[in-house]
């Protein structure tokens, strides 16, 4: 659980999942669910997210957000 795990979650985010390339230990994505596109650019956009990043260690010019939505079925075909 990290410091931003509570407020995510009251935001309506859920657990991360975190991948890291081997062969770049400092490149790593993070995939958060949302509840909704408008929570996750809210929970994004939140007033002190960027220095509880910088606190944790994160190089914010190497930050880069994009909000995906689910396939459903029917676009799948």
């Amino acid at each position: 659980m990290t410091a931003a795990s509570a407020g995510r979650a009251a935001a309506g985010g859920g657990d991360p999942m975190l991948l890291q390339d081997p062969s770049t230990p400092g490149a790593v994505i993070a995939i958060v669910p949302f509840e909704s596109r408008e929570a996750a650019l809210a929970w994004r956009a939140r007033p002190g997210g960027a220095e509880q990043m910088a606190a944790a260690g994160v190089e914010l010019d190497t930050v880069r957000v994009r909000v995906f939505e689910p396939i459903t079925r029917e676009e799948e075909r």
